[in-house]
Formats: structure tokens, C-alpha cells, sequence
């Protein structure tokens, strides 16, 4: 845990625009290291609700962090791609 707390405070340091759940967000998408991932799955992975996974995904596409695309049909999920790497910021 204390290695999560130390990464949200580097990365929230770098980026003070990022509250900590965009900030937790993005390294859980960083740590995941595969190309797209579903904002229903990233929810269920976080145990966080499923509408604060996606307002904190809006807020972070606008800022250049992540792509957004439907996942199609009537689902709310959205398929998240991250566009910008955190590589450098967490050392």
C-alpha cells in the first residue's frame, strides 16, 4: 500500500490538476499495460462506482490523458485507451 500512496503522491505532485481518483485512474490503466480496457471493467477492478469511473475518465480525456470510445449497443461502458505515459513521472 505503501508504494500506491507513494505513486498517487508523485503523480499528483507532477500533475496538480489530477484529483486522486483521476490520478488513481491512470495508474491503474498505466499498471495494466495492455492497449483499451472497458470503464466497467476498470470499475469492478477498483470497486468504484461505475458513474465516478466515468466522470473522472471525462475529466482526464479533456486533459489529454485517456481516449474515450462506445463500447456500442446500450451498454454505458466505454472502451479507455491512455495516450500519455506515466513512465516518467513515477520515477
Amino acid at each position: 500500500m505503501e508504494t500506491l500512496e507513494r505513486a498517487l503522491e508523485n503523480l499528483q505532485r507532477a500533475y496538480p490538476a489530477l484529483d486522486a481518483l483521476q490520478a488513481l485512474v491512470l495508474l491503474a490503466l498505466d499498471e495494466q499495460g495492455k492497449p483499451g480496457i472497458s470503464s466497467v471493467r476498470l470499475s469492478r477492478r477498483l470497486e468504484i462506482e461505475h458513474a465516478l469511473i466515468r466522470r473522472a475518465l471525462a475529466e482526464l480525456e479533456a486533459q489529454g490523458w485517456v481516449r474515450l470510445t462506445s463500447s456500442g449497443g446500450p451498454s454505458p461502458a466505454l472502451r479507455i485507451e491512455l495516450v500519455r505515459s506515466l513512465s516518467n513521472t513515477l520515477t
